[in-house]
């Protein structure tokens, strides 16, 4: 019984977070889902699939590290009684933990760099 008390515990945690603020209203969720969405100018345009690579692609990347990092363990596992199998998830659990790490660390690195010399918008600026 109690271990169905924490994992229901476990799926109710998430709402804490909506403790302070409450859940998005649907206009904030449709504006913050398409980076802003509203085109007007070039600059915008830019804008606008900047934001959609850092929000969709870099995640995309990590969950495409983390899905390799798994796919060797699962392989590992499978094969453990025959070596060529797990000599090859081996070198998937390298490989997926080596590319999760330079992808954080690119991600970190330019979220540093950014928030250190302040730069608000990285793309040169077109006169209006």
């Amino acid at each position: 019984m109690k271990k169905y008390i924490y994992i229901l515990l476990s799926f109710l945690l998430p709402l804490t977070s909506f403790a302070q603020f409450g859940p998005p209203t649907q206009e904030q969720f449709i504006t913050e889902s398409v980076c802003g969405g509203n085109i007007k100018s070039i600059t915008d345009f830019l804008n606008f699939f900047t934001c959609l690579a850092s929000r969709s692609v870099v995640p995309l990347l990590i969950t495409a590290g983390t899905v390799v990092f798994i796919y060797g363990v699962v392989q590992y596992i499978a094969g453990a009684a025959d070596q060529t199998k797990r000599e090859e998830g081996r070198k998937f659990i390298l490989w997926g933990i080596i590319g999760l790490f330079v992808i954080i660390s690119v991600w970190g690195l330019v979220g540093l760099l950014s928030n250190t010399f302040q730069f608000g918008n990285v793309l040169p600026q077109l006169p209006k």
